[in-house]
């Protein structure tokens, strides 16, 4: 009844903005679902939508801007080892293959490719495609995935004792992993120092 009794204020959307630039930037983040969840806090209706949409889309695409920006300055040689890193070798090269048979519509598609959607941005970077082809392509992207989360978030506003649930939930699963977390670095530590 929390989320209910205290609706946001006008700063919502800067908090959208960045929940979906931090997304993009650091896909291992779950934005969506919290940004989601925020949009349905903003409340049902499609001018809060609307307003949703286009602060998520604004925050992905300032994140696009740094992707494409990254790729372009750094280059393959220099950015390839980080993403296999943090990709692996088949995600990577599934990125990049997409990206060499099909180019702007892979990047129109990119936020619905899950675990590659930003790598594909940084190969559009240092693939040579001219920027505000690939920004065009990935704009567009970025709308139709924000639109999409916003309008889910304008119908979970109807309902938000069950959001409010979902987040209950979501929080004892949360400190249930923080715990386990912890418990294995403390054994590992412990581990460590009696070798």
């Amino acid at each position: 009844a929390w989320l209910i009794r205290h609706p946001p204020g006008a700063w919502i959307h800067a908090v959208l903005a960045a929940t979906a630039l931090a997304e993009t930037l650091f896909p291992p983040l779950p934005g969506d679902v919290l940004f989601v969840v925020l949009a349905g806090w903003c409340g049902g209706g499609a001018l809060a939508a609307a307003a949703s949409g286009a602060a998520g889309a604004a925050g992905c695409l300032a994140g696009t801007i740094l992707l494409l920006a990254a790729g372009r300055r750094l280059g393959r040689s220099r950015v390839r080892p980080f993403l296999l890193r943090h990709l692996g070798e088949s995600r990577l090269a599934r990125a990049e293959s997409l990206f060499e048979r099909r180019g702007g519509p892979v990047l129109l598609a990119s936020r619905f490719i899950p675990g590659i959607r930003s790598a594909v941005v940084v190969v559009a970077g240092y693939s040579g495609m001219k920027p505000f082809r690939a920004f065009c392509w990935a704009g567009g992207s970025a709308l139709a995935w924000y639109a999409l989360l916003a309008a889910a978030g304008a119908a979970l506003g109807g309902s938000l004792r069950a959001v409010e649930s979902l987040m209950r939930s979501y929080e004892i699963w949360f400190w249930t992993a923080l715990c386990a977390v912890l418990l294995v670095v403390l054994a590992w530590r412990a581990a460590g120092r009696r070798r």
